[in-house]
């Protein structure tokens, strides 16, 4: 599901009470929001979906895979979601379930 589809699922979802931009600033709000907390080193909770959080990466050193050569990967911060109770285990019973 892209961006689109969740923001066509979300005005179909709530009917009346939301149209299709409405939707759309919905979710650039929450995706604006999350970003900024994000950038100022904070966490996002949503309690059951999961945490949304930086952490620091440490440099490295890596390989080149074209020339070979040894490079160096400086430290970076990056984003990390840590999966909530209700959604793995949504995801462990749809597993489950699945038929292969």
């Amino acid at each position: 599901m892209n961006k689109a589809e969740l923001t066509n699922r979300l005005a179909t979802n709530l009917g009346s009470e939301m149209n299709k931009s409405r939707a759309e600033l919905v979710i650039a709000f929450l995706i604006e929001t999350i970003t900024a907390e994000l950038v100022d080193g904070g966490e996002v909770s949503i309690v059951g979906f999961g945490t949304f959080s930086t952490r620091v990466r440490k440099g490295r050193i890596g390989c080149n895979p074209t020339t070979g050569k040894s490079i160096e990967i400086p430290a970076m911060r990056t984003a990390k979601f840590k999966v909530g109770d209700r959604l793995k285990k949504a995801i462990k019973e749809a597993t489950l379930t699945a038929t292969y």
